[in-house]
């Protein structure tokens, strides 16, 4: 990733200015994120959410203003006011930065003096301002930039800073007309290495991977057609004048954090606060010095006092005395206040077998005293804790929102559970082997820009194979055909599982595969394919890559574009069960319905699409009723809602499976954190399958997430983990 960032910064910078393109410099831009100024409702839907995203408009940034980001920011860098505990100033170059009608606080300027610290001076002249900052030989020359405070109009709030660049000519009649402009800050123009304006928004996380993006003018310094704000500063406002994109690492993230870094552990320690995010903008000049021109958002770790005895006589006092009781579930000891809920002892059975099902091996599990109980005793209500009726209702709620979901998507809920589940128990080990775990994702996003009219009283759908996995997505072309519209959304993700011993073994794979073949078929006749290229994924580096591929019909003409993305990534070697494997080109394949409980890799976050509103919006605009497409012989298991609710359940009954390794213990609360974050997933499951086209979303072999029956097991090993089916989530 250093290589990238360097390569961008010597390489793109400097030669996207000039006129002589060669395929390196179409394929850098290519794989930058530029917002296109097309009228296509989905560039300008992107522009929007991009702007919103690096701009940090959100409702969760929020703050007040004696304390904020902006031109009140930059006070905080130094020890103003005096009477403040004087700190360790800091080490950071800051251009000359005046502040002007900043409510009651006199104007002050902050500056970085000859040693790299940062101070600040009252009670200058108007004339010391223009001495410093403006161009006595030439006033016509760009010496500084306009900052003021912008209004987001849609939330009423100060969001981010408008600027202006200034000559000397206009530094003079800003600073005349300063009483009546309101508040305002002026800063040195700081030029930035290359023939481009950029400059970086490095964001640090407190618990999180830090990153930042790399913001660059299109048009170059010296392009004078092109008005002073579009070549010398970059200015977000305008659409299709710059381009962004985003690093996790390399050297520009490693040379802007510890600058970040400084200013936080400074603010903390000046205002006895704990950030947890902050995001801040740096300019590189030509003397390989980065200036910080400004703070961009932050987020504050808010504390919960209550409970706390903050008066020094009722500390003293002695604590009441007051007799405890013994939960029945957790058998953990509370006061009785706390254990204000009962359960029957049959309910407490249910749920000590749910947790057992799940793989999960707690001490309390393991109690005989509910294990053989009189039938006249199972409805003896018994009293337990807060935490443990919760832990009892999560459970309902995950089993009734299971069998909704379920019913209205006509999934046999008892069958899948028959098929798949696999309890965690005891059992004999099955063969085993220590073999890296690999993980390919597939996005297909759209078919667009179209050339050939599709015909919606044909039935089209698009076809690949991977890992011998035979996949068919079906097209939603009539409401498309109807409008002339150039564009079909996809929105298709599917995940596939492999095994190998190392590397070499899938670069041996995708020389043997060639090309990733992607058909287009019609009423199931071929009339179009693409071939892409899989050999990037040879290197280590490339965790995913986006595609825009030309659409050929069988007598090569053009019908048009597929774009969709890949992901590749692998974990550390562990021992893996062989059952029903299948051994191909060198990999090892598992069986429909295997489930690899490990995180995403960080970069296959920004290729999942956002449909469950984003889709919904668009096809509101054009007028199209968003509804799942079911294919003509499975239309007879999709089940209406309403008839839903008065269908007998006729499948089988449930068998309990063989129980395999015993897993690790986790805490009750643990468990009831999981299942917290379990109940909302299962809410935007549904509402993603009842408001988007992603008919494919439930297959239940190839799963993002499995929503229900899930292990919570801290168990690094790996195993079949089962669910009555499995969603993929956006968020």
């Amino acid at each position: 990733m250093k290589n990238l960032e360097v390569k961008f910064e010597n390489f793109h910078l400097s030669r996207l200015g000039t006129k002589n393109y060669d395929q390196n410099d179409i394929t850098i831009r290519k794989r930058n994120f530029t917002p296109d100024l097309s009228n296509s409702i989905f560039e300008q839907k992107k522009y929007q959410d991009l702007i919103e995203k690096i701009t940090f408009s959100s409702e969760t940034y929020i703050y007040d203003y004696n304390f904020a980001p902006g031109i009140q920011f930059y006070k905080f860098l130094t020890n103003y006011p005096e009477s403040q505990n004087i700190l360790k100033e800091l080490k950071i170059w800051v251009p000359d930065t005046v502040i002007f009608n900043d409510l009651d606080n006199p104007n002050i300027w902050i500056f970085t003096n000859h040693i790299g610290n940062i101070q600040y001076i009252k009670g200058f002249s108007d004339y010391d301002v223009i001495n410093k900052i403006g161009v006595g030989d030439n006033e016509k020359e760009l010496c500084a930039v306009l900052k003021r405070p912008q209004i987001n109009q849609k939330l009423h709030k100060i969001s981010g800073l408008k600027t202006t660049i200034l000559n000397t000519i206009d530094l003079k009649k800003q600073i005349k007309g300063k009483s009546v402009s309101g508040p305002f800050a002026i800063q040195k123009y700081v030029k930035s290495k290359g023939p481009l304006a950029f400059h970086c928004r490095t964001v640090y996380k407190r618990s999180q991977k830090h990153f930042l993006w790399v913001i660059s003018n299109k048009k170059t310094y010296q392009n004078e057609k092109i008005k002073e704000e579009l070549r010398c500063i970059t200015n977000i406002t305008v659409q299709d004048s710059f381009t962004i994109r985003q690093f996790k690492s390399g050297i520009f993230l490693d040379e802007t954090i510890p600058y970040i870094e400084t200013i936080v552990k400074s603010l903390e320690n000046k205002l006895d606060i704990e950030i947890e995010e902050f995001a801040a903008d740096f300019i590189k000049d030509e003397n390989q010095r980065w200036w910080f021109i400004g703070c961009k958002a932050f987020l504050i770790k808010e504390h919960d006092i209550s409970g706390l005895l903050l008066n020094e006589s009722e500390i003293l006092k002695p604590f009441p005395k007051e007799k405890i009781k013994t939960c029945r579930i957790c058998q953990v000891p509370y006061y009785p206040f706390k254990m204000n809920h009962s359960l029957t002892i049959k309910m407490i059975t249910e749920t000590d077998q749910i947790l057992r099902e799940r793989g999960i091996n707690l001490k309390w599990l393991d109690r005989s005293v509910y294990r053989q109980v009189d039938i006249a005793t199972v409805y003896q209500d018994c009293t337990v804790c807060e935490y443990c009726y919760e832990l009892y209702s999560l459970n309902q709620e995950v089993k009734n929102l299971t069998n909704k979901i379920s019913r209205k998507f006509g999934i046999p809920y008892s069958d899948v559970l028959t098929q798949n589940f696999v309890m965690v128990g005891k059992s004999e080990n099955p063969q085993t082997k220590e073999l890296k775990i690999g993980r390919i994702l597939v996005v297909l996003n759209e078919v667009c820009d179209i050339v050939v009219p599709l015909k919606k009283e044909s039935e089209y759908c698009i076809k690949y194979e991977i890992l011998g996995y035979k996949q068919e997505i079906y097209l939603q072309v009539k409401e498309y055909a109807e409008r002339n519209l150039k564009f079909i959304p996809i929105n298709d993700i599917k995940i596939f599982h492999f095994f190998m011993k190392s590397r070499d073994k899938w670069k041996k794979f995708i020389n043997t595969m060639g090309k990733f073949n992607i058909k287009l078929y019609k009423d199931d006749i071929v009339i179009g394919e693409c071939n892409s290229d899989l050999s990037s994924f040879f290197s280590p580096i490339v965790i995913t890559k986006n595609y825009y591929d030309l659409i050929l019909s069988n007598k090569g003409e053009e019908i048009g574009f597929l774009k969709f993305s890949i992901g590749f990534d692998e974990s550390k070697k562990y021992e893996v069960p062989l059952e029903n494997v299948k051994y191909l080109d060198g990999l090892y394949i598992p069986p429909e319905g295997y489930s690899f409980s490990h995180p995403f890799h960080e970069e296959w976050i920004d290729i999942i699409p956002n449909v469950s509103d984003y889709n919904r919006q668009i096809f509101q605009d054009y007028g199209i009723t968003v509804k799942p497409y079911v294919k003509a012989e499975e239309r007879r298991y999709s089940i209406p809602p309403r008839l839903s609710q008065r269908r007998d359940d006729k499948s089988p009954s449930k068998r309990q499976p063989k129980r395999s390794s015993t897993p690790k213990a986790v805490s009750s609360k643990t468990i009831l954190k999981a299942l917290k974050t379990l109940q909302p997933l299962l809410d935007t499951a549904e509402r993603s399958f009842l408001n988007s086209s992603m008919r494919t979303s439930l297959t239940p072999t190839l799963s993002t997430y499995s929503t229900s029956l899930v292990s919570f097991s801290r168990s690094s090993t790996p195993r079949y983990t089962v669910s009555n089916f499995k969603v993929k989530l956006f968020s």
